[in-house]
């Protein structure tokens, strides 16, 4: 039977594990670059394993078959198309049904939801809360040292202490650049339980 939510890479239960040390850290969980879901299913799953109810997950990927920074100033077209978006939307809301989880979708681009989302992100559950605090921050998106320091400026003000950046495929762009920025705003680099090559986890002290 296909999996509901497949990924595409590897040592998911690091993106798992890290989930659910944040889960306890007031804010919100964000994730840029959603693609089939994969990953998702790992935030959500290590967030639901500490018990925590109503947390609030932002999905931030515009699918749209754009051109997309795959690598350090490199714009690939992987056919990320909006057939891909329909299928992992219904797929994302039937997996969470019934779950005490709050995930929204925001089909745009990273730039995009910075110029929107500045004063936080309104949610709804008995009433109306706007979040502007984040706990976790997966990097999964463009994959280039320059769009990763924007996403790095945008979040790191936004963070406190707890909060967990997580950085997917960190040898395909200058991640020095990125981690010099990353511990410069108060963060200090986290092993993970086994050997991950692919990825950086760090904390906000």
């Amino acid at each position: 039977m296909q999996e509901l939510l497949p990924g595409d890479g590897r040592y998911y239960e690091t993106i798992y594990s890290l989930a659910a040390k944040a889960a306890h850290v007031p804010g919100a969980i964000c994730e840029i670059g959603t693609r089939l879901g994969g990953s998702l299913k790992e935030i959500i799953d290590g967030t639901l394993s500490e018990g925590v109810a109503n947390k609030n997950v932002i999905c931030i990927d515009p699918y749209g078959g754009i051109d997309y920074l795959h690598a350090e100033h490199k714009l690939w077209n992987y056919d990320y198309n909006n057939d891909m978006r329909n299928t992992a939307w219904k797929n994302v809301y039937t997996y969470i049904e019934g779950k005490p989880i709050n995930v929204v979708l925001m089909c745009m681009e990273d730039t995009e939801f910075f110029n929107r989302y500045q004063d936080g992100v309104p949610f709804y559950q008995a009433g109306k809360e706007v979040v502007n605090q984040y706990s976790m921050v997966f990097f999964d998106g463009p994959h280039d040292s320059t769009a990763l320091m924007g996403e790095v400026t945008f979040f790191a003000p936004r963070s406190v202490p707890g909060t967990i950046f997580l950085f997917d495929d960190i040898w395909n762009y200058h991640h020095d650049v990125v981690h010099r920025a990353v511990i410069a705003s108060g963060f200090e680099q986290v092993a993970v339980a086994h050997e991950d090559f692919t990825r950086a986890a760090y904390v906000r002290v």
